[in-house]
């Protein structure tokens, strides 16, 4: 081989200087690399994900405590472990517990305690707790004693699971925080549940979770045969199938399901409803709603959004858009949700009226579709023996799935004058949106739920502790995202490798 003609060659020479390009730009993404990792470690850009952070005590529940310790009273909480505390050294996830159970003790000395009880060596330390409450407590228990009531803790409850059964999120903050809560108010403020109506309300929901959380005590009520409890300061109404019982002329003198809730909103209590788009027409419930407050929804109309929704659900996972500015009152109390997503299945179209609400209402949409949003409605056209199901779709446009209406006036008593105090209407149109299914997921539903919980302004309750995430969370992309990223992948790419492929096959060509 002719040496020096082959290094004068054009191959030799375009050859060269496409292994140098090649060369420079993986020693540009290795250098991009290094740069961009020790700026990490410089600025603290990293995730911090050691057990401190586990174990911190955020803002919020500083704020709380603050509050109810600066009363003077004598708030002596106690943290009764249930096992020696070198026991506990072996196993991060309960030593996250006990560490920051330590944490509050230090940061509230006289206030707040930790005790180790060991019940395997002394089981008469639980006796008293064991009697009051006819449970089982193990070795894995943290009872939590203050100065009216105590809570007894499994290990698990101050972990989150996803919807894999997977241990998700260190939720240790907001557990302890507000078991401190609720045991040093004397009687908790009261959320209510109906039933006997078709609810899907079980004793082990999360939505029901979520209030306990947030310091309150929740009950069941049957509406026809029960009083609405004194302490209650909202009234839920979830998934109904049935109606509410509303005047009967027969009976002109019997108090009704709807007049009881009418005259509990009446006392500046707050009322929530879930529908959805299998939730059918409920006359009594739907006036109320109407006449009262001028909001209301439409029966069997299921909303389908084929570009902002949850990927894989057809359009019918919808995802919400939040409408209220920031001088609105809806804004003011979902402010601290409005950063994330929120998920609305099986949603049914909801509305406004306000020709026929009553004078000094206030109503808002809280989150509403995206403009390409259609609501289906299906019925049944019967021709001789043969039915037929018809889906009318309406034309595209944005609407409301979660409205509020408010009504504000002025208190004046022995306690208040001139006190501004509030009635809240929460209308919700997908009860997927508090299903434990969607509350366990990465989205802003629980966040929404919390909010609402502190409607209720008259008491202490615990604010939106934020979890520690133990594992991360699948992205979640919606049908228009992904149908470009499908589009750029499929065509533009290939587009852009073809067009290269043409100029290199034409330079090549005149060398």
């Amino acid at each position: 081989m002719n040496w020096n003609k082959f290094l004068k060659s054009s191959r030799f020479k375009y050859g060269t200087i496409s292994i140098v390009l090649t060369c420079g730009f993986v020693a540009l993404v290795l250098a991009l690399n290094m740069l961009l990792s020790s700026l990490g470690l410089a600025a603290g850009l990293a995730v911090d994900l050691s057990e401190e952070d586990f174990t911190a005590i955020g803002e919020d529940s500083k704020a709380i405590l603050d509050d109810l310790f600066a009363g003077g009273e004598d708030y002596q909480i106690t943290v009764n472990f249930c096992a020696a505390r070198d026991l506990f050294e072996s196993n991060a996830y309960v030593r996250y517990i006990r560490d920051l159970a330590e944490n509050y003790a230090e940061m509230y000395p006289d206030y707040i305690s930790v005790k180790y009880l060991d019940i395997t060596r002394d089981p008469g330390s639980v006796e008293k707790y064991r009697e009051q409450t006819g449970t089982t407590i193990t070795a894995s228990n943290v009872i939590i004693e203050g100065k009216y009531h105590y809570r007894i803790l499994s290990a698990d409850a101050f972990y989150q699971v996803n919807e894999d059964e997977e241990l998700y999120a260190f939720n240790g903050e907001l557990k302890f925080t507000s078991a401190f809560l609720q045991c040093s108010i004397e009687e908790p403020q009261n959320v209510a549940f109906t039933v006997k109506h078709g609810e899907a309300v079980t004793d082990d929901m999360m939505l029901k979770q979520i209030y306990l959380d947030a310091g309150y005590s929740v009950t069941d009520v049957d509406l026809a045969t029960e009083e609405i409890p004194e302490a209650a300061r909202t009234l839920i109404i979830y998934k109904p199938t049935f109606d509410f019982i509303g005047y009967d002329p027969a009976n002109p003198d019997t108090t009704t399901e709807v007049e009881k809730i009418e005259e509990f909103v009446a006392k500046y209590n707050n009322l929530i409803v879930f529908v959805d788009a299998s939730t059918p027409e409920l006359p009594n419930l739907q006036e109320y709603l109407l006449e009262y407050w001028g909001i209301g929804y439409k029966p069997f109309h299921k909303i389908c959004d084929g570009v902002r929704s949850v990927v894989g659900s057809a359009g019918y996972t919808v995802i919400g858009e939040y409408i209220g500015a920031t001088d609105s009152y809806s804004y003011q109390v979902f402010q601290n949700a409005m950063d994330a997503n929120t998920y609305f299945a099986n949603a049914v179209e909801l509305y406004i009226d306000e020709t026929r609400v009553r004078t000094g209402i206030n109503i808002e949409t809280v989150i509403s579709t995206s403009a390409n949003a259609v609501s289906q409605y299906s019925y049944q056209v019967t021709d001789g023996d043969t039915k037929t199901t018809v889906t009318e779709d309406s034309a595209a446009h944005a609407m409301p799935i979660m409205l509020m209406s408010r009504y504000m006036n002025y208190k004046n008593d022995d306690l208040n004058y001139n006190t501004q105090v509030y009635q809240y209407v929460l209308l919700v149109g997908s009860t997927d949106f508090a299903s434990d299914d969607y509350l366990k997921m990465n989205c802003a539903n629980d966040s929404i739920i919390k909010c609402a919980a502190r409607l209720i302004n008259s008491e202490r309750v615990t604010p939106d502790i934020s979890s520690r995430r133990l594992i991360n969370d699948p992205v979640e992309i919606e049908t228009g995202t992904a149908t470009f990223l499908t589009i750029l992948i499929s065509a533009v790419a290939p587009l852009i490798l073809l067009i290269a492929g043409i100029v290199v096959f034409i330079k090549r060509r005149h060398m």
